[in-house]
């Protein structure tokens, strides 16, 4: 079931075009707007595409601007951030194995949960600045336990230390506020 009022009906059909390219195949909806059609708690108005291997980012975006009126906003190896009519959109290559099964759900493809729990987790240890990852395990946390949650971090990105991830959940001297 999606949850397609978390989202505006124009970024949910951005998401459905962007999908239906032959170059994006591979790449899954992960993030927050992920979690908002898939939970259904909190607004999300970014797309963010990822795929666990290696793209050319120039052909990539000489594709993009092929289809869509893409402006470039970073490039790097493996790495394009933009917008397309006014939406952020993120197209990066996030090398770490998948810990669940995709899903494909009315032409969108979908991270799992527990992938995404697992990279909100890291997002929380490496930066630790969004409020918005917080809130996301908050929420997430009346359908999984912390325990379940570790676990998931673990073995996404093969981590063995738990300390550092308790840790970063409970400091927030960092977190902006501004962007909830």
């Amino acid at each position: 079931m999606l949850h397609q009022g978390a989202i505006e009906t124009s970024t949910l059909e951005l998401i459905k075009k962007l999908h239906s390219k032959e170059y994006l195949q591979g790449f899954y909806l992960v993030g927050g707007t992920a979690l908002a059609l898939k939970m259904g708690y909190r607004k999300s108005v970014d797309i963010d595409l990822f795929s666990n291997f290696n793209f050319d980012s120039s052909q990539m975006l000489e594709n993009i601007h092929q289809d869509f009126p893409f402006q470039l906003y970073y490039s790097a190896p493996n790495t394009l951030k933009g917008s397309i009519d006014d939406v952020k959109v993120d197209i990066l290559a996030h090398r770490y194995k998948y810990i669940e099964e995709q899903q494909i759900l009315k032409g969108i493809f979908l991270l799992s949960i527990q992938d995404i729990i697992a990279m909100k987790l890291n997002a929380i240890i490496t930066s630790g600045q969004r409020s918005k990852d917080f809130i996301d395990i908050y929420y997430l946390l009346n359908d999984f336990d912390l325990a379940g949650m570790l676990s998931f971090y673990k073995n996404k990105y093969n981590q063995q230390n738990e300390t550092i991830v308790l840790k970063s959940l409970i400091y927030f001297d960092d977190v902006d506020l501004s962007d909830w």
